[in-house]
């Protein structure tokens, strides 16, 4: 009864899949002007840290077809040992089980996204 149920979503039908693809956006070096970067920012917070806040630029016109390819996630509790192939690329990590076509979609087709932010010079190239 149990694996019957957890092959079930209640979210989104593409969320029932044994792979599904995550769409990003991917956001440039150039920072934002400081009023829009402290824009409703609790004064506690130091926004100038926060990549997210401070580079608010697409790299890309954000088009309706594309922003590069999705990330490909697996449900390991939907896979069997068997499923497990050679390994792909992140964005179809088993290429038998993630399909090709999905890796394409675009913000909105599923309720998650990844988010890319390049940052400044020195942030990209920071190593520890």
């Amino acid at each position: 009864y149990l694996n019957d149920q957890s092959n079930l979503s209640s979210v989104h039908d593409d969320l029932s899949k044994r792979c599904i693809h995550v769409p990003r956006a991917k956001y440039g070096a150039v920072e934002s002007p400081r009023e829009m970067t402290q824009k409703d920012v609790p004064f506690y917070i130091n926004a100038d840290r926060l990549d997210t806040l401070r580079y608010r630029y697409r790299t890309t016109k954000r088009k309706l077809d594309r922003d590069g390819l999705a990330k490909g996630i697996i449900d390991l509790s939907r896979i069997s040992v068997r499923d497990m192939g050679i390994g792909g690329l992140v964005h179809r990590p088993l290429p038998d089980i993630c399909p090709k076509n999905s890796t394409y979609w675009s913000y909105g087709h599923v309720p998650l996204g990844i988010k890319h932010y390049l940052g400044s010079y020195d942030s990209f190239y920071f190593r520890d």
